[in-house]
């Protein structure tokens, strides 16, 4: 994957403070020296004086930055698996016509009766759903109720 220079730049200096903040100094000179980053402002003036040259408001920006893009990256990361089993498990129950998958993972029209607890509830119904049934062809739902409606 090729990166644009200023992603580079900037991954590099986060990589440089990191180093620098961990206590790597020594090799956060040679990277920095290999990688050709500009030196910025050093927050503890222990290791290096502060440069004339030296940009502030780069080193703010980049400061803890490799820390935050790797949680963001793992969290992302967590993020897609759950999101992709759920898609598994919504493409499940769109095959086989249902959220609840009876034997030999297909469902007979008996087993479509509603039962406690319910996963999903219909608000415009007064009392207990008694019968769902699936249009074959369009993306409709009929439900039936005691109340005597239809929705």
């Amino acid at each position: 994957m090729v990166m644009p220079s200023k992603q580079r730049e900037d991954m590099n200096q986060a990589i440089v403070d990191y180093l620098e903040s961990h206590g790597y100094n020594q090799t956060a000179s040679v990277f920095r020296q290999e990688a050709n980053v500009v030196l910025t402002v050093d927050i503890t003036y222990a290791v290096a004086p502060p440069d004339e040259n030296a940009d502030p408001a780069r080193k703010a920006q980049s400061a803890g930055l490799l820390e935050k893009k790797w949680t963001l990256t793992i969290r992302l990361q967590q993020k897609i698996l759950n999101l992709e089993e759920k898609l598994k498990q919504v493409e499940k129950e769109a095959v086989y016509g249902g959220s609840t998958i009876s034997r030999d993972n297909r469902r007979v029209q008996e087993d479509w009766i509603p039962r406690p607890p319910e996963r999903y509830q219909l608000t415009d119904h007064r009392l207990p759903v008694t019968k769902v049934i699936f249009h074959p062809l369009f993306n409709l739902v009929a439900s039936s109720s005691e109340d005597c409606t239809i929705k």
